[in-house]
């Protein structure tokens, strides 16, 4: 899903769950043509192979700013699969000049994390952060959410861009002064197999504005 907020700068950002590239062809041209029609500056990415046998070795974010023409991104492992790793990541428009991973309480089951990117606007850094939740444990998703929750206090500027597997929107109300992209009183289907709306973008309210 994507959308367009603006602050003091005007950008499009974007959540992608890519299924490890699945429905994609090799050279990822489908996706990046989505991202290019839609003239996205910043995307969160979940479901990313890297090394894996399963992508024949591609490094897929790597893979995939090539016809998208983004230099700038990084990627979190958040567990190791297949010969290579699997996780998340940040393809950006504009240079990433930081990042940061914070694991997050997966009570056991497939390790979860959110990813920081800091990014360089312009000469506005835009605090960007991406996450993949937990799916069949609605205990660690309400831990991991309270992670994050605690990790955006930090920040009065921030975007979350994510996969929250759960279409149950007060999964964000721990999170101060937010707004999301995605709303319940109008949700868009985001997993069309399950008419879900379990992507969102979430938002600082107060330094954002969607428009």
């Amino acid at each position: 899903m994507n959308g367009l907020i603006s602050s003091a700068a005007s950008l499009r950002f974007a959540s992608y769950n890519i299924l490890h590239g699945k429905c994609a062809d090799e050279a990822m041209s489908g996706i990046a043509k989505n991202i290019i029609e839609n003239e996205i500056d910043i995307v969160g990415i979940q479901e990313i192979d890297r090394g894996t046998l399963r992508s024949v070795g591609r490094d897929i974010l790597r893979v995939l700013s090539v016809p998208t023409g983004y230099k700038h991104y990084v990627f979190f492992k958040t567990i190791s699969f297949d010969g290579g790793d699997y996780g998340i990541g940040v393809l950006s428009r504009y240079p990433i000049i930081a990042d940061a991973e914070l694991m997050l309480d997966s009570e056991g089951g497939e390790n979860r994390a959110l990813g920081y990117a800091q990014i360089d606007v312009n000469g506005k850094a835009v605090s960007f952060f991406v996450t993949h939740l937990s799916f069949d444990s609605p205990t660690a998703r309400k831990k991991q959410m309270a992670q994050i929750s605690k990790t955006l206090k930090n920040y009065n500027d921030f975007v979350l861009a994510g996969d929250f597997n759960t279409s149950d929107f007060s999964i964000y109300e721990d999170i101060s002064g937010y707004a999301t992209l995605n709303k319940k009183e109008s949700p868009a289907v985001t997993f069309p197999d399950g008419e879900l709306s379990i992507d969102n973008i979430v938002y600082s309210a107060d330094a954002w504005s969607f428009g």
